[in-house]
């Protein structure tokens, strides 16, 4: 069973997730592989993450954001998080992977940033 929420929002995938903490090798496995097929499925992915329900997150779970980054760049996508609570943020700070990666307050910044990258969504005219 699917550990997250994916929706098509025009040139974009929205992933949620559905559990509040990822501990467990098999759920990061489960989690990182259903990623890693999402990016794969298109040649140019736009791939937004939204951590809301997040309260956890373990160093494993963020090598494989990594890994899901360098997939994206390697085909010239866009890879954008969201909604990354505070306890979370600290953690992207100290390992200066809020620098790697496009983080924004909410989902519909994420999704109107897009806007000037040559991305259409349903706002655009």
């Amino acid at each position: 069973m699917s550990k997250l929420k994916i929706v098509e929002e025009n040139e974009a995938t929205v992933v949620s997730f559905l559990d509040v903490a990822f501990l467990d090798e098999t759920s990061i496995k489960e989690l990182g592989d259903e990623l890693e097929n999402l990016v794969k499925a298109k040649p140019k992915p736009v791939l937004v993450i939204n951590f809301s329900n997040v309260d956890y997150l373990s160093s494993a779970v963020l090598g494989r954001l990594v890994k899901i980054y360098k997939l994206i760049k390697a085909s010239t996508g866009k890879l954008l998080l969201c909604h990354i609570k505070n306890n979370i943020m600290q953690v992207f700070k100290i390992t200066k992977l809020d620098k790697m990666f496009e983080i924004f307050p909410d989902q519909e910044k994420a999704l109107r940033s897009l806007k000037g990258a040559g991305f259409k969504f349903f706002w655009q005219k």
